[in-house]
């Protein structure tokens, strides 16, 4: 589905909206170096519908937040972090549980700070900015197992690359998702609380098969419920297009929302894997977390459950 998204948007000439979206980490770098918000004629001007409210960038992301530490923490064998777009510019916090976790198993921790993976460019059909992005990023990995929290990041190089003519070797090895990283997690932590858990997988997760993965590790600290809802709507830069905001909307009302309230309501713990889906929740009141948060609170003895 996404290479026909990307075929399709391809065929055609680069709209302001496909120019805004497919450059999204640049608009996040500049929204660091200037925090004031976009006036609404330039959103209207670009796509943006003028009454949804873009995420803005936090000052200080993972790489300033450890600019004191150097580029590694910890000892022992190596791993690396994919510096996503999302994790440095929007949510740290999800960067710092993934890192706390990789101390955690003794390991050496780097950040791979290479610029977008070429996903956004690639939804948007400007497939040869996509092809340069994807291929510097996997220039500044190297050997070494790196992990890629964002799905629609890891699916870019594991379902994506070859349609963009670039080979990758042993990317199943070399990037891993956090769930992957997971799978072996120790079984010392207290296990006296059992929690009741409700998680929505990333569209680009179930594609790559990577929920049961997810269910396998949070198991282990309760009752785990998984979604089925489906698409949360939002599909990268569809729920902010002014031509497409209600039909995302619609989308997310249909199963994903009304789910997640449904879940809350059972006083269930609501983990989100995927920025985009968060982001819709984030739009209808809804509070989630990222698994990698809820289990790093977990493993530190902090309580799991969202205020």
């Amino acid at each position: 589905m996404a290479l026909f998204k990307a075929e399709w948007f391809g065929r055609k000439t680069p709209s302001p909206a496909d120019y805004f979206f497919g450059n999204y980490r640049l608009w996040a770098h500049l929204g660091r170096l200037i925090p004031l918000r976009p006036p609404r004629g330039l959103l209207e001007l670009v796509g943006v519908h003028p009454f949804v409210p873009l995420p803005f960038p936090v000052k200080k992301g993972l790489m300033v937040e450890r600019k004191g530490e150097g580029s590694s923490t910890g000892e022992g064998s190596a791993i690396r972090v994919f510096l996503d777009t999302h994790i440095e510019f929007f949510e740290p916090e999800i960067g710092e549980a993934l890192v706390r976790l990789l101390k955690r198993r003794g390991l050496g921790v780097s950040f791979v700070d290479a610029g977008c993976c070429g996903r956004p460019a690639f939804s948007r059909g400007m497939l040869e900015k996509a092809r340069r992005e994807a291929r510097k990023v996997l220039g500044n990995l190297g050997n070494t197992p790196t992990v890629i929290v964002e799905p629609s990041c890891l699916s870019i190089f594991r379902l994506d690359a070859r349609s963009l003519g670039i080979t990758i070797a042993g990317e199943e090895t070399r990037l891993l998702s956090p769930a992957e990283f997971l799978a072996d997690l120790e079984k010392t932590f207290d296990t006296s609380r059992r929690d009741r858990i409700f998680f929505h997988p990333h569209c680009h997760s179930r594609a790559m098969d990577q929920e049961r993965l997810w269910a396998r590790v949070l198991e282990r600290f309760g009752e785990v419920t998984v979604s089925d809802a489906g698409c949360c709507g939002m599909a990268g830069g569809f729920g902010y297009d002014r031509e497409t905001v209600a039909l995302a909307t619609a989308v997310a009302e249909d199963r994903f929302l009304p789910e997640l309230r449904r879940a809350g309501k059972e006083g269930k713990i609501l983990l989100v894997e995927g920025r985009s889906c968060r982001e819709m929740a984030h739009r209808a009141g809804i509070k989630t977390r990222h698994p990698l948060e809820y289990i790093a609170g977990r493993l530190d003895g902090a309580e799991g459950r969202m205020r």
